[in-house]
């Protein structure tokens, strides 16, 4: 019979294959974590130093800084742009400056219309507007316009502020710098008044258009341009 008894060497190898006990186990599981959580706080230490900035937490809505305006809502901003109808107050006001420019003031009252609330009866203000009308613009308003005329004026406001040398006291306008002056026809003659476009920045009235160069009005002139802006 074959027997039962073991060897020397058949017993250490059966000692190896007995597992070990479960503490010693978890205190190599345990020695092995600590050692790879070491070896991972060891290579991310360089990445705490590096020189790129960390993304700043999301900044409060008053400190955001607001949009740059394009470039189409700046000149949106800048304009100033003034259309007026109206008569004349007063017979145009021609004067020269020292350049040699013509320079004319115009009076001009507009009328409004308006009906108040639960009133049947129409009710009227008027604005009163002092114009300056530049160039060779001034020399034909002060030639064909007078008092009670009527114009359509396009032009810019202008705000201007000066001392008076009497009282001393600080004083100031807003007046309309005209670009182009619409004369209007009579109302028995009808019709629309001229665009002025092809006439030097303005209008003639119906009654003088037919009379080309000789009526003092250049074709295709535009009119000083001494206008200060």
């Amino acid at each position: 019979m074959r027997s039962t008894e073991k060897s020397p060497s058949r017993l250490r190898h059966l000692r190896r294959q007995i597992p070990a006990p479960r503490s010693l186990i978890q205190k190599s599981w345990a020695r092995w974590c600590q050692q790879r959580a070491k070896t991972m706080r060891r290579r991310m230490k360089p990445w705490r130093k590096s020189p790129i900035p960390r993304k700043s937490p999301i900044p409060r809505k008053s400190s955001i800084p607001r949009k740059k305006p394009t470039e189409r809502e700046e000149v949106l901003m800048e304009i100033n742009r003034v259309f007026i109808a109206g008569n004349l107050t007063r017979d145009p006001d021609l004067r020269m400056t020292p350049g040699g420019t013509a320079v004319c003031d115009l009076g001009i009252a507009s009328n409004r219309r308006y009906r108040r609330q639960g009133e049947d009866q129409m009710q009227e203000e008027t604005c009163f507007v002092t114009v300056t009308v530049w160039g060779r613009q001034a020399e034909n308003c002060n030639q064909y316009l007078s008092k009670g005329k009527q114009v359509v004026i396009e032009g810019r406001l202008k705000y201007d502020q000066w001392a008076d040398k009497e009282s001393g006291k600080n004083r100031n306008k807003l007046t309309v710098v005209a670009e182009r002056v619409h004369f209007m026809p009579r109302s028995s003659e009808g019709g629309s008044p001229q665009s002025g476009s092809s006439q030097g920045g303005y209008s003639t009235p119906a009654e003088q258009s037919s009379g080309g160069e000789s009526d003092g009005f250049p074709q295709g002139q535009p009119f000083n341009d001494e206008v200060p802006f």
